[in-house]
């Protein structure tokens, strides 16, 4: 013991390169990004990264991901397959899919419907071969990579005429009736920067999909976070009042999330205490908060819909729309607000108890002297389990 040793330590394998991203582990190999290249490891080596195991690519991978037997390559200008199971046997496959990847935490696995990610066009469902825009009926392309800020709290409320509690900003420069103040609010002094958005980050939860935005960069001080329920027929998409940092999944399915309390975001905060569980009464406007994101799998979220121009009946003629009627499943259903657009201009707005139970208010009224058009156009918003929405409206020789 009283003597030492010294030898040389000789590498037979290259170590990890730095800045290495992306790491997924795909058949026992461990796969990484660097550059405009993709690396792997021998099969259970994770310590060893030969230099003759690597593929480059033309544009750079945003993510990686293994699924549906591969090893799916999510580059900026279109998704890859690496196909085979052996380090040495690997090769690279172009999909049918040419909608890149533009943010890299946007990619979750879900288990319906394949793989989910943000393109140029929006959030995308890739199956394996081919992907499919699941929001471009619904949601504007702009709104996901635009910059956004909120310049004053008076302006900020003049952004929020539906509901000021439900911080949904992000969509509101598409509103008809706040277009001059939206126009404006969509515009930031910085530009988004090319390459990977990594403001733009997403978890699942509870048959959901939520993308966020964390705003490191300050280039999306307005977003907050949209909902995807992959659940329900049409997979539809609404905005959630949460202003979130980061969000982690554990093992057991829960979500644990740092919440940015910011000025322009405590609103939010205030009216969403019974779905983060925490008390924000003492959270001051320069800190952040950590806690668990929903606590209560029965919890009804907030939401902020629009239908879209329902053309309802016969689509040539001009229709008569005297009011709109709202259902809900429960004895306590809840409420929500509600705004009404004919022929895609703004009409009138209402609150409506989504109760079976006679004096309660279930229908939102169109004046008299509005009520012409071809179209009917509803947006809602509010934490109503809703059950149906119910036209009535005449038609020259028919009433509905």
């Amino acid at each position: 013991f009283g003597k030492s040793l010294i030898c040389e330590v000789t590498s037979i394998f290259d170590k990890p390169p730095l800045g290495l991203t992306g790491l997924t582990s795909h058949y026992g190999m461990l796969f990484g990004i660097e550059g405009n290249t993709v690396r792997c490891t021998p099969i259970n080596q994770p310590h060893a990264w030969p230099a003759v195991f690597v593929w480059s690519f033309d544009f750079k991978p945003m993510a990686l991901a293994s699924f549906a037997g591969s090893l799916i390559v999510l580059c900026e200008n279109a998704l890859y397959r690496l196909d085979g199971t052996q380090p040495t046997q690997l090769a690279i496959n172009l999909t049918k899919s040419h909608d890149g990847c533009i943010a890299p935490y946007s990619v979750q696995k879900t288990s319906d419907h394949g793989l989910i990610y943000l393109s140029r066009r929006g959030l995308m469902i890739f199956d394996g071969m081919d992907s499919r825009c699941i929001s471009d009926q619904s949601v504007s392309s702009r709104f996901w990579q635009a910059p956004s800020y909120i310049p004053g709290d008076s302006l900020r409320y003049l952004l929020l005429p539906t509901l000021a509690s439900h911080n949904y900003a992000a969509l509101a420069y598409e509103d008809g009736i706040r277009n001059d103040i939206s126009i404006g609010f969509a515009q930031h002094a910085n530009h988004i920067a090319s390459g990977a958005i990594k403001d733009i980050k997403s978890f699942l939860w509870n048959g959901k999909y939520f993308i966020f935005w964390s705003n490191v960069s300050g280039n999306y001080g307005a977003h907050t976070c949209v909902c995807v329920d992959l659940k329900r027929e049409g997979l539809p998409i609404t905005t959630l009042p949460l202003r979130l940092r980061d969000a982690h999944t554990n093992e057991v399915g829960r979500v644990f999330s740092l919440y940015n309390s910011s000025s322009t975001g405590i609103q939010a905060f205030t009216t969403a205490e019974s779905l983060l569980g925490v008390d924000m009464s003492s959270v001051s406007s320069v800190d952040s908060v950590i806690g668990e994101l929903f606590v209560d799998e029965s919890t009804l979220l907030p939401f902020h819909i629009r239908t879209g121009q329902q053309c309802l009946g016969n689509i040539a003629e001009r229709k008569r729309f005297k009011y709109v009627e709202f259902h809900g499943f429960g004895v306590n259903p809840g409420t929500v607000r509600v705004r009404i657009y004919i022929d895609g201009i703004y009409i009138c707005d209402g609150l409506a108890t989504l109760s079976e139970t006679p004096d309660k208010k279930r229908r939102v009224n169109i004046p008299i002297g509005k009520q012409m058009g071809y179209t009917i156009d509803v947006e809602l918003c509010g934490c109503a389990n809703i059950r149906a929405i119910e036209f009535t409206f005449e038609e020259p020789n028919s009433q509905s």
